[in-house]
């Protein structure tokens, strides 16, 4: 027997549409909030990274000042060291210990802390010098400054060395050198003002850089002068630093802020890079992404723990909606099948059939196969109504509908139109043998209905039946002329129901009514 599979197809459409909205929306919805969090996301990293490099350029400008300010105050006080030590070698031939010591006395309170000064000969050799650990004569004859000093024609250049380490101390300094003359205009020696690289770590110690910051200034060949925080004594000297920084000092830009992915001990930062002021030094101030992007990465965080509670939610809500869709789609599908089901048999209706007859004969045209339709009144029936009453007729209608179905083809329709009527819908009849076909379906059709009810409490009822048949596509092309022919067909034979030899007949042996 047929079952709803129109209003069941209609009812899937309807679903897999209602599913593939809420599948696209929750999919839109979670895409436009992932774009958001990402521009929130770049934005905020965007504006962390331009308040590192503003800070890092901050911080640079005030160390430049620091160490330019010691620079300057050292040239000064070399130059005022020379022009004593020129006058005292014109004026009496030598140099006085005693008075450059006094005279130094006096310029160290304004010099950086630790500075030392050295006098030599002419032929380098420590005539004078004020150092923290050793007062021993050494000689600066060997050293690369020493040389192009003493064979300059002008004495007014002031070189300011690389890194060097003291013969005699073994302090790490920079020392600051120019050359003074004697009488006849001649070089005499050299002054030299050395600040302890400790010094410039102090200086750098000042600003607070946060976690794995660093500061560092490096010499005019790039080597490592001072660092903080020190984090070795190997460290000072090298030369690994990050490629971008490498590229700024060699294009000649006195300042520049980069962001260096990679660097020297492999930590990302934001780095500030100057030229100090007078000195051939470089001033780097860098700090690293773990620190300015400490509250970025933090908000990042919540940002993608809210995203994965938006998914979640908005999945949990896109299963809710598909729930209560899928329950309104079966209660509009169960619905629909109330209306189109006998409410005591639970067959098919009239509205069903009004949708079933016309798909049929549809696929009957295409398929050229023929079909007939059955309209069956069940005789003497008000009879048990009246002797059972109408629940003993209810219960023998049902039952009815319990045993018929059951005799007919998969492919067959069996409807209840109301009252006592039923319809019948035999598709796909053979051309050569649709008789046959026929008589062995009304026969098992007879057999179920000449049978005895049982009505309950004992009480039984037996009945007859009238059919009439119409075939399409002989009796009609069309739903209504089927039915009108069928129902006129089974009038006529239960008008004849005293006289007839059998109990079913076709549309073609009556007139139409």
């Amino acid at each position: 027997m047929v079952s709803d599979a129109g209003v069941d197809a209609t009812s899937k459409r309807h679903f897999r549409l209602l599913s593939a909205l809420i599948v696209v929306g929750v999919l839109i919805l979670n895409l436009a909030v992932a774009a958001s969090a990402e521009l929130f996301l770049r934005s905020g990293r965007h504006q962390a990274e331009g308040l590192a490099a503003e800070s890092t350029q901050s911080i640079a400008r005030a160390l430049d000042g620091s160490v330019s300010n010691a620079a300057q105050v050292t040239k000064l006080a070399l130059r005022m060291v020379v022009h004593e030590c020129a006058r005292e070698s014109r004026s009496m031939g030598t140099i006085d210990p005693a008075a450059l010591a006094a005279f130094f006395r006096v310029m160290r309170a304004s010099l950086p802390e630790g500075a030392m000064l050295h006098v030599t000969d002419r032929t380098g050799q420590v005539i004078f010098g004020v150092a923290p650990r050793t007062q021993h004569p050494g000689s600066y004859a060997d050293r690369d400054f020493f040389r192009p000093l003493m064979s300059a024609r002008s004495a007014r250049r002031i070189w300011v060395t690389n890194l060097i380490t003291g013969r005699a101390s073994k302090l790490k300094v920079i020392a600051f050198v120019a050359r003074y003359d004697n009488a006849q205009g001649a070089p005499a020696g050299v002054v030299s003002i050395a600040i302890p690289i400790a010094y410039f770590h102090k200086l750098l110690e000042l600003p607070r850089l946060g976690p794995r910051g660093i500061a560092l200034i490096r010499d005019a060949s790039t080597a490592l002068i001072a660092i903080d925080p020190v984090s070795s004594v190997d460290l000072i000297g090298n030369r690994h630093f990050s490629p971008q920084l490498a590229r700024a000092i060699a294009s000649g830009e006195r300042a520049q802020t980069f962001h260096a992915v990679r660097t020297g001990d492999g930590v990302e930062r934001i780095d500030s890079f100057r030229r100090i002021s007078g000195l051939p030094f470089y001033l780097v101030v860098g700090k690293s992404a773990e620190a300015y992007l400490a509250i970025w990465r933090s908000t990042r965080n919540w940002v993608r723990l809210a995203q994965l509670g938006f998914l979640v939610v908005s999945l949990a809500f896109a299963a809710l909606l598909w729930g209560a869709a899928r329950s309104v789609d079966a209660l509009r599908g169960d619905e629909a099948q109330r209306a189109r089901r006998d409410a005591l048999t639970r067959l098919p209706n009239r509205l069903a059939l009004l949708e079933y007859l016309p798909a049929a004969i549809a696929r009957a045209r295409r398929s050229g196969a023929l079909m007939a339709v059955g309209m069956l009144d069940l005789d003497d029936f008000k009879s048990v109504n009246d002797r059972f009453g109408h629940a003993g007729g209810d219960a023998l209608l049902i039952e009815l509908s319990r045993r018929v179905p059951a005799l007919v083809r998969a492919g067959d329709f069996v409807a209840r139109l109301g009252g006592d009527e039923f319809l019948f819908v035999f598709e796909g009849l053979s051309t050569a043998d649709a008789q046959a076909q026929l008589d062995r379906a009304l026969a098992r059709i007879h057999q179920a209905v000449e049978r005895a009810f049982d009505l309950g409490e004992g009480r039984q009822a037996r009945i007859g039946m009238s059919m009439g048949l119409a075939l399409f596509p002989h009796d009609g092309e069309h739903a209504e002329a089927l039915l009108r022919r069928a129902d006129a067909a089974m009038y006529a034979v239960k008008q004849a129901k005293g006289t007839r030899k059998r109990w079913w007949s076709a549309a073609d042996v009556f007139a139409d009514a």
